[in-house]
Parts: C-alpha cells; sequence; structure tokens
C-alpha cells in the first residue's frame, strides 16, 4: 500500500512542478508594473475634462459679470447731475 502511494505523491509532485518559461516572467513583471498606471490615468484623465468644462463655465461667467458692470457704468455716466 506504501508503494503505491509513493508513486501517487511523485506521479502529483511531477505533474504540479510546472514553471513558467522565462518569457512568461518578463510579461507578468510588466503588468505588474503597468497596471496601478491605468487608474492613475483614467483619473487624470476625468480631472482633465471637468477643469476644462470649468473653465469654459468660469469664462462664461466673468463675461456676463462684465456686461452687467459695464452696462451699470454706463448709466452711472448717463444720469444728471
Amino acid at each position: 500500500m506504501r508503494e503505491s502511494s509513493n508513486d501517487l505523491d511523485t506521479v502529483l509532485r511531477e505533474q504540479t512542478g510546472y514553471k513558467f518559461p522565462a518569457s512568461h516572467h518578463f510579461v507578468v513583471s510588466r503588468l505588474g508594473i503597468t497596471l496601478p498606471f491605468v487608474p492613475l490615468y483614467l483619473v487624470a484623465t476625468a480631472v482633465r475634462v471637468d477643469t476644462q468644462r470649468l473653465e469654459s463655465e468660469l469664462s462664461q461667467l466673468q463675461m456676463a459679470e462684465m456686461a452687467i458692470q459695464g452696462r451699470s457704468y454706463d448709466k452711472r455716466l448717463a444720469k444728471p447731475e
């Protein structure tokens, strides 16, 4: 009974003793290095888009404010004193 269990252990050890080729180690290490940068890139892109949108809204509001201030300044000049 012991002989068959040793043979079975040996066979199982040989079957599960697969080693990665060197090229697999290279690919896995490169993936490990680059994958953390994907979320960083996505966040930076989202922030850039939001910044452009907010800058556009700000410039529109500034132009509207300047137009309102210009009209009120013109009205003060037109008042007879």
